[in-house]
C-alpha cells in the first residue's frame, strides 16, 4: 500500500509541475545537476574495440537538506549523433534511433529520494567507422530533477548538466616497406638515407604493403650525382647512382582508417672499388711516369682518368697490392706523377690521383683494352721485330707514345712480366721470344 500511494504521489507531482508550464519561467538551479559520465573519450570503430559506456548521474550540491528535500523525480533527454554512434541496446521504450535521442523518466516510491551520486541509467555505445576523425557531444537535453516539495509547489527548472565529448579516431594502417622482396625498416637517424647500397648494375624495386589491403600511389623524386632532378611513378626501376625520395600514399583509404602519407629515402652509392697508384711505373729518367689502376667486381661502370677512359687490363693478372684476386675488372691508365711535400721527402699524392679517377655506366664508345698479355705488344699478330721497337719505345718513354690515348695500350702491354713495372727485363722477353719465332 505504501508503495502504492508513493506512486500516486510521484505521478501528482509530475501531473503538478506540467499544469505550471505555461505561467512559469524556467530557471536552471546550479545547486543539483544531471550528469553524463563517460568511461572512454577517445575510441576507435574498427573490430569493435573501445566499446563507450553512457551514464547518467545524480548529484546534488546543496547544503543542510532534510529528509523531505531528496531528489524524488527526475527527467531528460540524451541527445547523441546516431550517424557516429549505435546504441547497442535497443528496447527502449523511447529510443529514437534516427534522431539519436534517448527520453527516460524516473522516479522513487519512497520519500527519502536518491542518494547524492545514484547512477539512474547506463547506455552502452559503439563507434561507426568514419572517413574523417570524428567527435561527438553526449549531452542532457532539458534535465529536470525535483523533490516533492518542488512538485507540491509547482516550481519548474533545469538542473545544471554536464555534457561529455567522445572522440572517433581512425585505426592506422599497418605499413611494412620492402625493398627487392625483402622487409626493411627505416633508419632511426633522420639525417641518413633510410637506404642505401652501392650500384651493381641491376634494378631494384621498392614496395609498400598495407593491412587492411589498399591501393599505393607512389612518386619517385631522382636527383642524379650532376643535380638533375627527374620526377617518375616507377618504383621497379631503381637502378642509377643517385638519390630516390619516394612519396607513397594510400589512394583508396578504407572508413575508419587514418590517410597513409610518407617518404622512403634510397640512396645508390658509387660502385665499389680500390684505387692503387704505382710509383715509376716507367722509369726513364726524363719521364718517370705512374700506373693508375681501378679494381672493381661492379660489371656495366667504366671508369675515366682525368676525363679520359681508362683501359680495360682486366686479362693482365694485376691483383690489388699483388695479394687480392677478387676482382673480376681492372681498369688502367699511365698518368703524369702527381707529388707533394712531405717534410723533407717528396712522395706521391694519392689523393690527387684518386681525385682524377671518375666512372660512368654502360658507356656506348669504344673502351680501349688489353688482352692476354704476352711478348704481341704491337697487337698486329704475330711476333716480329716490330714488337722489339715497340717495346722498346715504351721503356724510353717515346713521346708519341702520350700524344694520343689510343697508345695507352702499348705502354701498358709492354709489362710483359706483368709485375707493374715496365723496364729491361720486359723487352728482354720480346726479344728472346721474337729470335725463337724466327729459328
Amino acid at each position: 500500500m505504501k508503495k502504492f500511494i508513493a506512486s500516486i504521489l510521484a505521478v501528482c507531482m509530475v501531473l503538478t509541475s506540467m499544469c505550471f508550464t505555461v505561467s512559469a519561467a524556467v530557471e536552471v538551479k546550479t545547486d543539483r545537476a544531471l550528469n553524463v559520465v563517460v568511461d572512454k573519450t577517445e575510441v576507435y570503430a574498427i573490430n569493435g574495440k573501445d566499446i563507450v559506456t553512457v551514464k547518467v548521474v545524480v548529484a546534488d550540491n546543496r547544503q543542510n537538506v532534510t529528509t523531505d528535500d531528496q531528489f524524488t523525480v527526475a527527467e531528460y533527454t540524451l541527445d547523441y549523433d546516431p550517424a557516429l554512434f549505435t546504441l547497442q541496446e535497443t528496447n527502449l521504450e523511447n529510443h529514437d534511433a534516427v534522431n539519436g535521442t534517448i527520453t527516460e523518466t524516473f522516479y522513487v516510491e519512497t520519500i527519502a529520494g536518491w542518494t547524492t551520486g545514484a547512477e539512474l541509467a547506463t547506455y552502452t555505445f559503439k563507434a561507426k567507422p568514419q572517413v574523417d576523425v570524428e567527435t561527438d557531444t553526449f549531452d542532457l537535453v532539458s534535465p529536470q530533477l525535483y523533490t516533492v516539495r518542488e512538485s507540491l509547489k509547482g516550481d519548474i527548472f533545469e538542473a545544471k548538466s554536464e555534457s561529455k565529448d567522445v572522440t572517433i579516431l581512425l585505426e592506422p594502417y599497418k605499413v611494412t616497406k620492402y625493398i627487392d622482396g625483402n622487409e626493411v625498416n627505416d633508419s632511426a637517424d633522420d639525417t641518413l638515407p633510410d637506404n642505401s647500397f652501392p650500384y651493381d648494375n641491376n634494378p631494384h624495386s621498392f614496395k609498400v604493403e598495407t593491412v587492411p589491403d589498399a591501393t599505393v600511389s607512389y612518386e619517385v623524386k631522382y636527383t642524379a650525382p650532376d643535380g638533375t632532378v627527374t620526377t617518375s611513378s616507377d618504383v621497379n626501376n631503381i637502378k642509377a647512382e643517385g638519390t630516390y625520395e619516394i612519396t607513397y600514399e594510400v589512394t583508396n583509404k578504407a572508413d575508419g582508417y587514418a590517410p597513409v602519407k610518407g617518404t622512403y629515402t634510397i640512396e645508390i652509392q658509387e660502385p665499389v672499388h680500390i684505387i692503387e697508384v704505382i710509383e715509376d711505373y716507367i722509369l726513364a729518367e726524363s719521364i718517370g711516369k705512374n700506373l693508375v689502376l681501378v679494381y672493381t667486381n661492379t660489371e656495366g661502370a667504366v671508369y675515366k682518368y682525368n676525363g679520359e677512359v681508362m683501359v680495360d687490363v682486366s686479362k693482365s693478372g694485376y691483383q690489388y697490392n699483388n695479394t687480392d684476386p677478387s676482382h673480376k675488372f681492372v681498369y688502367a691508365f699511365v698518368a703524369e706523377p702527381i707529388t707533394k711535400n712531405n717534410g723533407s721527402t717528396v712522395e706521391t699524392d694519392f689523393d690527387a690521383h684518386k681525385a682524377l679517377v671518375s666512372h660512368v655506366y654502360n658507356y656506348s664508345g669504344d673502351i680501349p683494352e688489353v688482352g692476354e698479355y704476352n711478348t704481341d705488344v704491337n697487337f698486329i699478330g704475330g711476333l716480329g721485330i716490330q714488337d722489339i721497337a715497340v717495346v722498346w719505345g715504351a721503356i724510353n718513354g717515346h713521346p708519341v707514345y702520350f700524344e694520343d690515348v689510343a697508345y695507352q695500350r702499348y705502354l701498358l702491354k709492354s709489362d710483359v712480366s706483368k709485375n707493374k713495372q715496365l723496364r729491361g727485363n720486359d723487352a728482354s722477353f720480346v726479344v728472346t721470344d721474337v729470335k725463337a719465332a724466327k729459328n
